[in-house]
């Protein structure tokens, strides 16, 4: 507010704004400091957005890990001659094969959205 206030008096008295201007207004209102607090804000604000990406990409992955499994069990499954014995093993294996990629995905879902809450605050605190 008061760097547009004094901008705006060096325009009216001289219809410009000169370079020694331009830096005694940069040197008064934004000094070394505070450009380096802002590309630690902005480092900081890139690589929580990274992070956040990771964890999407690790979050698809999952999932589309769990959708092979899925498909492939479908395709065993109806395959099977049901009449067999052995059949109920491998229906044994695969119901634990679909469990524990359900539980891998649902972990990775859970931290994603911890994550997601740490970003989310964090950015708050950024701004």
């Amino acid at each position: 507010m008061a760097l547009n206030f004094e901008l705006d008096n060096i325009l009216a008295e001289h219809g410009t704004c000169t370079a020694s201007s331009s830096r005694y207004l940069f040197d008064k209102y934004l000094s070394d400091k505070d450009l380096a607090l802002f590309h630690q804000i902005s480092d900081n604000f890139q690589g929580t957005l990274e992070s956040v990406q990771t964890d999407i990409d690790t979050t698809i992955q999952s999932s589309q890990n769990f959708n092979s499994v899925l498909l492939q069990c479908k395709s065993d499954l109806s395959s099977l001659d049901k009449s067999d014995m052995s059949s109920f093993d491998n229906v044994l294996n695969y119901v634990e094969k679909l469990t524990e990629e359900s539980v891998y995905m649902q972990q990775t879902a859970f931290s994603f959205q911890k994550k997601l809450q740490a970003a989310y605050s964090e950015i708050t605190i950024l701004k």
